[in-house]
């Protein structure tokens, strides 16, 4: 095992010095018994990310909101989706409680677990659901 975790450490340091916010894509390709670091798309880069989650305790867990981004020379042009009310954490986790921990809307409200400390009333909010 410790053979491993040192040939890790190796392999950890030929990469140390790789920018920490990358617009491109890139490669690290070993040429010649040497390893080069290859960036394709900057200074102009389309990205789109997807929502931050994870899963903590048998729930969602919001991390990041999903953005589009445009990235133009020294221009950054971003377009964040947020919750209508500004509550993102409740908003999105809603979103994640019903399309991954429960089979209908009416599942998802009933099984949401998390709770007003205060009022011990759910903290469901029927205001995110879209009326028809």
């Amino acid at each position: 095992m410790d053979k491993l975790s040192n040939n890790y450490m190796k392999r950890a340091k030929k990469y140390s010095n790789l920018p920490m916010v990358r617009r491109c894509k890139y490669w690290t390709p070993k040429i010649f018994n040497k390893h080069y670091y290859i960036s394709i798309g900057y200074p102009i880069a389309i990205t789109n990310v997807s929502l931050g989650w994870k899963d903590k305790y048998n729930s969602p867990r919001f991390e990041w909101c999903p953005t589009f981004a445009i990235y133009f020379f020294n221009w950054q042009f971003i377009i964040w989706w947020t919750s209508p009310d500004g509550d993102n954490d409740k908003y999105y986790e809603q979103i994640l409680w019903y399309l991954y921990y429960s089979k209908d809307i009416k599942d998802a409200k009933d099984s949401w677990g998390w709770v007003n400390t205060k009022t011990k009333e759910s903290t469901w909010n029927d205001k995110y659901l879209i009326k028809k």
